[in-house]
């Protein structure tokens, strides 16, 4: 590797460390082996649950998935709808509906549960539209003004007041609204953005996704953004050369075979940091590191397991396998052929514990 690279690589990370201060802590999180195969022992699978497949809740494909207070909230992708099941499975409701009306989403661009209000808000091109969460009905409509209705896709409520928002296209990639309704840029859009994940609510913090090419994962505190961890992938680390501000030179680089491109999402509880990612090949990886021992395991997810981690929480993490994906070979198959034989199509959810040996 190019001392002026390794040089220019460590000083990027002492920067985005260095930038906290003493309300956060930023870890740097060096990654040397990218390799780990043995996913299928690495999760304890303790239960599985068939999410209630109904006439009123045929799921597809989730688009994200949030497992909080006993449900289970789920959007889909294609029907653009927000179903919520129970931790047993069992289908409550469907909260809104497709349609053009004040109370309904004509595109679900993202949802946020707010445990202390008992409500859930559904982000779409008008605005944010607000619900109970025991039953799914309409309780009111926030309008963004015209000129921000269509540049935010993603949100999450921080505080009481607060919310951060999300753009792809506009100067400031991460945003926040504050009591009087106001919008200030947080952090400056840095190249041709993607429609992912880029935020997770923990019990006593919150992540914020990097841009495109970065791997610095913030935490926003008293109205900023501040550093917490940041992945170091060393000389696969994608340079900043590569990070161009249209969608072609988003698509060359993202096909590039040698670095490790982006952040999709990322979750944590008191022990782990989990972080998938982009890597070589367009390769998705995963990466968890335990914030108790500093232990690493991160290497290319296994297609064949058919799982995928949507939540997680300090006992718990949860995961979604689709029959029709998952395939024989999968070490899982054996917990799902029941389901499989009987034509069910719904997704199963997966409860499970991480298997450090």
């Amino acid at each position: 590797m190019n001392i002026f690279k390794t040089l220019f690589l460590g000083t990027c990370l002492l920067t985005a460390c260095s930038q906290s201060n003493q309300l956060n802590d930023c870890t740097s999180i060096k990654i040397n082996n990218t390799q780990y195969e043995n996913w299928s022992s690495f999760f304890n699978i303790e239960e599985i649950v068939p999410l209630e497949q109904t006439d009123k809740s045929l799921v597809t494909m989730a688009s994200k998935c949030s497992v909080n207070d006993g449900m289970v909230f789920l959007s889909d992708f294609r029907l653009k709808s927000l179903f919520v099941f129970g931790l047993d499975g069992k289908f409550k409701f469907e909260v809104g509906k497709s349609g053009k009306a004040a109370n309904e989403h004509v595109v679900l661009e993202d949802f946020y549960y707010n445990g202390k209000k008992k409500t859930v808000t559904i982000l779409d091109e008008r605005g944010l539209a607000v619900y109970h969460s025991n039953n799914g009905e309409f309780i009111k409509r926030e309008k963004l003004s015209d000129t921000q209705r269509m540049e935010f896709s993603k949100f999450l409520d921080v505080n009481d007041g607060e919310r951060l928002l999300y753009s792809t296209v506009g100067k400031y990639s991460i945003s926040k609204q504050v009591k009087d309704g106001s919008i200030e840029g947080l952090r400056e859009r840095k190249g041709y953005q993607m429609v992912t994940e880029r935020f997770f609510k923990s019990e006593n913090d919150v992540l914020v996704m990097p841009d495109y090419g970065f791997f610095t994962l913030d935490t926003y505190r008293n109205g900023q953004l501040f550093p917490k961890y940041v992945l170091d992938f060393g000389n696969q680390s994608l340079p900043s050369k590569y990070i161009g501000e249209k969608y072609d030179d988003f698509s060359k680089t993202d096909a590039m075979k040698d670095y490790f491109k982006s952040v999709i999402e990322a979750k944590e509880n008191n022990q782990w940091l989990y972080v998938l990612v982009v890597g070589p090949k367009q390769t998705y990886y995963n990466v968890f590191y335990n914030k108790e021992t500093g232990k690493i395991y991160a290497g290319p997810c296994d297609q064949s397991l058919g799982l995928n981690i949507v939540d997680m929480d300090n006992d718990t993490i949860y995961g979604l396998i689709y029959l029709d994906f998952i395939e024989k070979k999968s070490p899982f198959y054996k917990y799902v052929e029941k389901f499989k034989a009987t034509g069910f199509g719904n997704p199963l959810l997966v409860k499970m514990k991480i298997n450090e040996k």
